[in-house]
């Protein structure tokens, strides 16, 4: 009996001095950096415009890096994120690159603002995916697609003519599957995409202008 208190004893010491400790594991975050725009010396045009926050895939409910395989599978990685949810850093980029190309001359406000916009644009983000083939690390890509349309204010009218609808894709490959690549192939499509957002709404804009 002795013998036995004596072990119990020993036990409860001894799981006092050691503890199992998982591993830290850092997380790593990454951002959407805006491209050098792909065109030069763009003229302004007078309208003043105000976007409406861009509506994201519900599978785009965090902010962890995926990649969508071949085989129907997804990876998520739980330590490898966006510094903010998707529907945030989208918006935000999208706003950004649209107010730092000066393509509009009394600028681009979200919806919140009290000023009376020209026209209004709204959008949805029909894809935002990295994908690879599972079997063959060299074979990754990113797709990014977005559906927009460009409204004409009208405050009194309960008409608001849509003077753009405009399909945007655009797929970057990649060789390293590396999370860093990721990140830097979704900021490379989503800057193209916007650059040629950009021309189309000026270019609908100055057309419904001269109606």
């Amino acid at each position: 009996m002795k013998r036995l208190l004596l072990t119990i004893t020993l036990s409860v010491a001894l799981s006092g001095c050691f503890s199992i400790r998982t591993p830290f594991i850092p997380t790593n975050y990454y951002y959407l950096n805006q491209e050098l725009l792909s065109f030069k010396n763009i003229a302004q045009i007078e309208t003043f415009l105000v976007i409406r926050d861009f509506a994201v895939p519900e599978e785009l409910f965090d902010n962890r890096l995926m990649i969508w395989f071949d085989d129907g599978t997804v990876q998520k990685f739980n330590y490898h994120r966006f510094n903010s949810d998707y529907a945030d850093i989208i918006n935000n980029f999208i706003f950004s690159r649209m107010n730092l190309s000066k393509a509009f001359k009394f600028g681009v406000a979200s919806f919140n603002s009290a000023i009376v916009p020209n026209f209004i644009l709204e959008g949805k983000v029909l894809e935002f995916k990295a994908l690879a083939e599972k079997k063959d690390k060299k074979k990754n890509w990113v797709q990014v697609s977005i559906q927009i349309n460009l409204i004409k204010y009208e405050p009194i009218s309960t008409n608001k003519p849509v003077v753009l609808s405009q399909i945007y894709s655009q797929r970057i490959d990649f060789e390293e599957r590396e999370y860093t690549r990721i990140a830097k192939s979704f900021s490379k499509a989503l800057s193209l995409i916007v650059d040629k957002m950009i021309l189309d709404i000026q270019s609908a804009i100055a057309h419904y202008s001269e109606e």
